[in-house]
């Protein structure tokens, strides 16, 4: 059996554990607490069923996660819950809020997890192996995150004090001799203005006993009657000249790619899904409302094929396929699923791979393209 810790909270939501499954929905007298629990001992498609089975627009708020055998996460939150997990993928969230069906991911294996639930929380936490309680929020260990950061800041030990670094060596003052901007021809500084000097080569000049100096820009060396501490026209126009290459030589970033996402028609055809799409035999918008008109995608010929057929929207990450009330109705068929057949008027949410069957042969696959 797999533990949890709960918050326990008042005005939390009801939640319930059992046979690797952990469901909290939001308190509702249409779901009472015996019924869910007979769902949830049946597994994750048992509970789901039992959630939508007034229709979608009547399934109430609900987080829902199951563990298979291989102990990989399948979670589905819909409404005011946020869930975070942690797994050797890395760390990722799935957010219900202000999705009009629900949000859906698989996570990999060893996952740990941190379910938000709506309401204040009272009390510590508590441990929950089956069982149903009443909580705002329920993870796989005894400390949330914001525990868990205060309890390692406490627990870290203080930073040993450490004493001033000694006060720089004064440097003997440098000269600047008749230096020109080899551009402009104007004097770029003297003795009294060193500041100037140091902006335009963007370094520092030491003073060395021997006939060379060096600059963070570059290594500038002389023989002869250079005395050591002077930098003379040639250098500055070499430096700069090196500069200029060094940032020329930089590539640009390449913009990041853009994925989109496309419908795949068993004719061959694509359609990119940058609108709401309405396909069917000689589809109209006038049943569709809002301010963007749809894209009308037209199957010819198929008396299976109703006028307004389904309809294809984007809402954020998710795809969201509606039947528009169709003849023949329709089938949808997820990545290693069995076909279910489509609740008419009721939106449901597909992923890349979907299958979306229409009849008379007439197929859609939503896909990702560049």
């Amino acid at each position: 059996m797999r533990e949890h810790w709960y918050r326990p909270g008042g005005d939390g939501w009801i939640t319930l554990a059992a046979s690797g499954t952990l469901l909290a929905v939001e308190p509702s007298e249409h779901f009472p607490v015996a019924a869910l629990w007979r769902a949830l001992e049946g597994g994750f498609q048992s509970t789901l069923d039992s959630l939508t089975q007034r229709g979608f627009s009547a399934t109430p708020s609900f987080a829902l996660l199951a563990w298979s055998d291989a102990s990989e996460l399948r979670a589905i939150v819909r409404g005011p819950a946020k869930l975070r997990v942690a797994s050797q993928e890395g760390e990722r969230s799935l957010d219900g809020t202000g999705v009009s069906t629900w949000s859906e991911m698989l996570f990999g294996r060893d996952t740990r997890f941190e379910l938000e639930l709506p309401g204040a929380p009272e009390g510590d936490a508590l441990p929950l192996v089956a069982g149903a309680v009443t909580a705002v929020r329920v993870s796989s260990d005894a400390q949330d995150d914001a525990e868990r950061a205060s309890a390692n800041a406490s627990a870290a030990p203080a930073p040993a004090p450490t004493s001033a670094p000694p006060p720089p060596a004064a440097l003997p003052e440098t000269t600047v001799a008749d230096v020109w901007d080899d551009e402009s021809d104007n004097m770029l500084g003297d003795a009294s203005e060193p500041q100037d000097l140091d902006q335009l080569l963007g370094a520092t000049i030491h003073r060395s006993d021997a006939a060379e100096h060096s600059a963070v820009a570059g290594e500038v060396q002389a023989a002869g009657d250079h005395d050591g501490m002077t930098i003379v026209a040639g250098d500055l126009r070499r430096l700069r000249a090196e500069r200029r290459a060094s940032a020329s030589a930089t590539p640009p970033e390449a913009p990041p790619q853009q994925v989109t996402l496309q419908l795949e028609l068993s004719n061959g055809t694509v359609e990119t899904l940058d609108q709401t799409v309405i396909v069917g035999r000689s589809p109209s918008a006038n049943k569709v409302s809002g301010g963007a008109l749809p894209r009308l995608v037209t199957i010819p010929g198929d008396k299976d094929i109703s006028r307004n057929h389904v309809q294809f929207a984007v809402e954020g990450d998710t795809v969201v396929v509606t039947d528009l009330h169709s003849r023949n109705g329709t089938q949808v068929i997820l990545p290693g699923r069995a076909p279910q057949q489509l609740r008419q008027g009721e939106p449901t949410t597909i992923i890349v791979g979907t299958v979306v069957d229409l009849g008379g042969g007439v197929t859609l696959t939503l896909r990702e393209g560049a």
